[in-house]
């Protein structure tokens, strides 16, 4: 990417938090949020936080898979299996 579209995006992301900053404080922060309870708020906080961590874990565990090369695509053998000759006759 280049820098001009770097800073745009740096710039928007900041303006749309900032924006949501100001409305959680408007509200009344976490407990305008949830309705006056701080444990559902750290509940809340929690959660956030634990998915994020998740997340990061998975996409990290996939990238090593990637680079590795435990990811390559499986090539099967195919077996050759014996064929019974239609015209051959039966022992009667």
């Amino acid at each position: 990417m280049k820098a001009p579209a770097i800073i745009l995006i740096v710039l928007g992301l900041a303006a749309v938090f900032g924006w949501m900053t100001w409305q959680l404080i408007r509200m009344g922060g976490l407990t305008g949020l949830t309705g006056g309870s701080t444990t559902i708020g750290i509940m809340i906080a929690v959660g956030v936080i634990g998915t994020a961590v998740l997340t990061g874990v998975l996409m990290r565990l996939a990238f090593f898979s990637s680079r590795k090369g435990y990811d390559e695509v499986v090539k099967f053998e195919a077996r050759e299996t014996p064929t019974e000759d239609p015209t051959a006759d039966d022992e009667t």
